[in-house]
This record gives C-alpha cells, structure tokens and sequence, in this order.
C-alpha cells in the first residue's frame, strides 16, 4: 500500500434511498482527504436515488439482485482502491474520516477498521440509549476477538479478495461473517470515531422487534446458518 496517499474505494450500495443518498454523498465530498472514488451500486430503485447519485459518484452499477452483500461485491470488483469503504446510503460521514482511516491502516498488521454508530436524526432518549448499548457490544466484541462492524466497514482490498468478499447467503448479519473471516489476516481495530446514521429501522419496526430480530439473526449466523427473515435494505 501506498503509505503516503493510499486510494480508497467508497462503496454504497442502494434501493430506493433517494430521502438520504444524497446527504451521504455531500458528506463524502467534504472530505479533507481527496484520494478516492465513489461507486453506488444500485438494486435498480423505482426513484430517484440513480440520477441523484450521477451527479456525485464516479461509478454507478445497476445491479440485478437487492443485497447488501451481492452488490458491495459487484463493485468491489470494479473498485481501483486499496482500501474499501462500505457506507450506508443513510450515513453521514464527519469530514476528517477518511483522514482517519488512512492513520489506521499505517499499522499493516491491521487489516480492518470498524467505527461508532451515532444516530443522526433522532432525539428518543430510547434510540440514544440503544446506540450506547451498541458501544459497549462493539468493544466487548473487539476485546473477545470477534470483530464486527455497523456502519461503514473498512477493509484491505487485497484482504477482501482472498476472503471472497461478503457472503451473498447471509441475511441480515453479513457484516459479522465478513469481520469473522476478515480477522484470520490480520487484526480489525475498533475506531473510536463516530459515524452518524438513520434511526429509520428503529423508527419503522420499533425498538422491540428490532432487537429480536437481530438477536435471533445474530445466533442463525453463530449456528453456521444463513437467516432471511429481514429485507435486505433493513
């Protein structure tokens, strides 16, 4: 890797996300950091997020299967950059992050990089109280070596490769699968540096049925077995 301007490969994938994609975008463009591109690729919406993001994005893939995993995929195959960066169309990232992530990767046993959910649009003292419980997770996790990420996970490419990318069978924990084979090369730090995101799941299916949910995704994936009862875009 280039130690001194390494290029990064910000994938986004979508549906339907024309309320948010473009905040997300404008966020990227603010970066201090400049040595990047922007691929979104698309579940072929029935909106506007398309047009929306060919005025921002460097490459826009139309994919013909709606999943996460399938359509980061997709375009990391078409990624130039050493680094990969999976960003929600809902997040909202601080304009020195990219800065950040480039400082995380001098250290080349490092191989991922995983970062702090914060909500970006909701005041509930219950949504606030959820997200800290995901902190506290999260470092559990890191500490127990088994890494995870929520929101806008980094990776080596060339690590990305050699895993095979995300596993298009898992649904809705194929972030997990991806860390969990991911942390064999190396270590996957957790950054503690905020990335904002759409309470708009918590929001639509309630606090209740989320944490149900991915509880019981959480334990499919554990099992060794895929679980689909989440829409892919949760």
């Amino acid at each position: 890797m280039n130690k001194r301007k390494p290029f990064i490969s910000i994938i986004i994938p979508t549906l339907n996300e024309e309320g948010y994609i473009e905040n997300c975008l404008k966020s990227i463009k603010r970066q201090s950091y400049k040595n990047y591109e922007i691929i979104v690729t698309d579940a072929k919406s029935k909106d506007k997020t398309v047009k929306i993001a060919k005025k921002y994005a460097d490459k826009v893939i139309v994919c013909k299967r709606a999943h996460i995993g399938y359509q980061c995929n997709q375009a990391a195959k078409k990624a130039k950059g050493e680094i990969i960066v999976v960003c929600g169309a809902d997040s909202i990232l601080d304009e020195n992050f990219l800065e950040i992530v480039v400082n995380g990767f001098k250290d080349q046993n490092i191989v991922g990089l995983s970062f702090i959910p914060y909500p970006s649009d909701s005041n509930n003292i219950f949504h606030k109280i959820l997200f800290k419980i995901s902190h506290i997770l999260l470092f559990l996790a890191t500490i127990l070596n088994f890494p995870t990420s929520t929101v806008a996970p980094t990776y080596r490419k060339d690590v990305f490769e050699k895993v095979g990318g995300y596993d298009e069978h898992i649904i809705p924990c194929e972030d997990h699968a991806l860390a969990s084979e991911i942390k064999h090369y190396g270590k996957i730090k957790l950054i503690y540096f905020p990335v904002f995101t759409s309470c708009r799941r918590l929001k639509k299916a309630g606090i209740l049925r989320t944490l149900v949910e991915y509880s019981i995704g959480t334990l499919h994936f554990l099992n060794g077995k895929s679980y689909h009862k989440f829409n892919n875009y949760r």
